[in-house]
Order: structure tokens, then C-alpha cells, then sequence
């Protein structure tokens, strides 16, 4: 089912790209219209479901290569002192930067 989010739009293009100019004008932004709300419409259906879920199962895969993203840039967001968010790097290794700011 996720799969069709970016596969409407796909479509779309697709279709417009080669008889969007055969078509009327109106239809040919209709169906542009049409594939975007169909991909909405999936991926607010996926959420729905999602949230639906009890919060241990809401992990779709769960294996030991998992990285998230935070981790390979070596960055995650902190609370600064003054109530604003801030990045802080790490070297890589895990250790934060001891200067402080």
C-alpha cells in the first residue's frame, strides 16, 4: 500500500508527459489534482492505521543494521540553555565536542 504514494504521482507525470498535450487543458490538471490527492489520501490512511497501533508495535522493521540517519551525519538535536534547538556534532566516535559554547 505504501507503494503507491510515489507511484501516483509517477503515473501522473507519466500520463501527462505523453497525451497531456492531446488532451484538454482542464483535464490534464484535473488528473495532476487527482494523482496528488490519491497519494494523500494513502499516505493519511497509512498514518491513520499507524497511530491505530499500540506504540511497541509501530516499528515496521527492527534489525541490527538499522541506522538512522542522525547517527551516519554524526549529529542529534539538543536542548540549548536558552530554550532554543541546536545541532551537536560528535566525532564520530560518539564523543560530543568538550568546548563548550
Amino acid at each position: 500500500m505504501l507503494a503507491l504514494i510515489p507511484l501516483f504521482p509517477l503515473v501522473g507525470f507519466v500520463t501527462n508527459a505523453l497525451i497531456g498535450r492531446r488532451l484538454p487543458k482542464s483535464m490534464s490538471g484535473g488528473l495532476a489534482s487527482l494523482v496528488m490527492v490519491a497519494s494523500f489520501v494513502v499516505s493519511a490512511s497509512a498514518v491513520w492505521q499507524l497511530a491505530g497501533l499500540p506504540v511497541e508495535s509501530r516499528v515496521k522493521r527492527k534489525h541490527a543494521c538499522d541506522v538512522s540517519m542522525a547517527n551516519i551525519a554524526g549529529s542529534s538535536f539538543a536542548p540549548h540553555r536558552s530554550g532554543m534547538s541546536r545541532a551537536v556534532w560528535s566525532d564520530g566516535m560518539g564523543r560530543l565536542p568538550t568546548s563548550k559554547i
